[in-house]
Parts: structure tokens; C-alpha cells; sequence
């Protein structure tokens, strides 16, 4: 019937473009070794990522999860489109994160709207960081950047979007190395002028950057590398 074949279609066509669009990075196709490395397990019995994984450099030319689905995904069973969505979502994510591992940088995501706009992107990809109050980011994680996203627009939060630039990747070691759990805040960091770890459960390398360590952000970001959306 029509929703099986709408269905059909969708799988057909999201495999062909998790198989087949992109390029190589550096001309070379993507290692398991190297996403097992990122997510700290074997990722290959990760049946949402499958496609990205056994499709080698074969990645994603579609952006976001809209762009990615159509329309045509309102006539497929709920079920379907939530295994669409993630494996959609999850490609993407490593797609990021192996272009920041060859490229020896990390992309920071912060999502963000009109009341708590902290970061300006012109339209040359440069970015200027305001204020000095603690600064939260997510170095490295798209896939927790796209599901944070939509639970700021379900929150009706006024222009959310995600904001993103990228970084040496020996930078994010540093913060690393520094910060302190939010539960050792009083004991470790009284003055509080460390990191602070930020929402542990839901990915890595989630902090909260200090005033000292948002001036020394602003001189280690690539600038032209900023971007305004997914």
C-alpha cells in the first residue's frame, strides 16, 4: 500500500544517500578502528550506524534531520521514521567526528537562541564570543548538539539554533585535564574559576568555561570556521 511503498522509498533512498554522497576525507574512506576509538566500544553491532560504518567514505551529503526526511516521511509509520531520524542523525555524528580526528581539531556546538546569545558568526565564519559568565559547549558531539536543539524548540525557546566552530584538538585535552564535576564545585573549585563538567549522562566533553578560559577560547578558535545552523 501507499505507506509501505512511501517507506520503502525512504529506506531506498536515505541508504543511497548514507552509501553514496560525500567525499573522501583526505581521500581516504573511514576505518572502523578509528569510530571504535571515538565511542570507546565496538561500533560495529551498532545497527544505527551500520550504514555509515560498512558504507566506508560514502557519508552524508543531507544536513539536519528536516533536509534529511522530506516531507514524504509524514507517511510513514511513527516507528520507521524514528529509525530513519537516528540513523540519520548518528551517521552525521560520526561523519564530524572523523573529519575532527584526520583534521586534528574539534568542532564546538552550542545550541542557543535570542535570550542566551552568547556566540556572533558573521558571514565569513568568524566568531566573537560576549560576556564572560560561564559559557556551556559541547566539544565534539552532533549527534547531542541535533537532540538538545529540539528539546530547546519543544521548550518554544525564541530562535534556537545550533552554532558551531572548531578548535585545536590539544585545546579540548586541556579543558579536559581541568575541569571539575558540578558535585565537587565546593570542594575542588571554591573560587570557581575551573571547567565545570557539564551534563555527564547525556554525552562527553560537555564544560562549562570559566571568564579565564572563555578569553583563552577566543585566541585558539579557527577563525572562518563558524557556522549559523545544522
Amino acid at each position: 500500500d501507499m505507506c509501505i511503498s512511501a517507506g520503502k522509498e525512504m529506506l531506498s533512498d536515505s541508504g543511497k544517500a548514507v552509501w553514496q554522497s560525500g567525499k573522501d576525507i583526505f581521500g581516504a574512506g573511514y576505518r572502523l578502528d578509528d569510530v571504535n576509538y571515538l565511542y570507546g566500544k565496538n561500533m560495529v553491532n551498532e545497527i544505527d550506524a551500520i550504514a555509515a560504518v560498512r558504507g566506508g567514505t560514502a557519508l552524508l551529503e543531507l544536513t539536519g534531520t528536516g533536509k534529511a526526511i522530506g516531507s514524504g516521511i509524514n507517511l510513514i509509520a511513527p516507528a520507521t521514521k524514528k529509525i530513519l531520524t537516528n540513523s540519520i542523525i548518528h551517521a552525521d555524528d560520526i561523519t564530524s567526528r572523523l573529519r575532527d580526528l584526520y583534521n586534528r581539531e574539534v568542532t564546538i556546538y552550542r545550541v542557543e537562541g535570542t535570550p542566551n546569545e552568547r556566540l556572533i558568526i558573521n558571514d565569513m565564519g568568524d566568531v566573537f564570543i560576549t560576556g564572560d559568565t560561564t559559557l556551556y559547549l559541547n566539544f565534539g558531539s552532533k549527534k547531542r548538539a541535533i537532540e538538545y536543539l529540539q528539546q530547546k524548540i519543544d521548550q518554544n525557546l525564541p530562535n534556537a539554533e545550533i552554532k558551531s566552530f572548531v578548535i585545536p584538538r590539544e585545546y579540548r585535552k586541556q579543558i579536559q585535564d581541568l575541569a571539575v564535576a558540578e558535585k565537587d564545585i565546593r570542594v575542588k573549585d571554591p573560587d570557581r574559576v575551573r571547567p565545570v563538567i557539564a551534563d555527564p549522562t547525556k554525552a562527553k566533553h560537555q564544560y562549562g568555561l570559566r571568564a579565564s578560559q572563555i578569553e583563552e577560547l577566543k585566541y585558539k578558535i579557527k577563525q572562518g570556521s563558524g557556522k549559523n545552523g545544522n
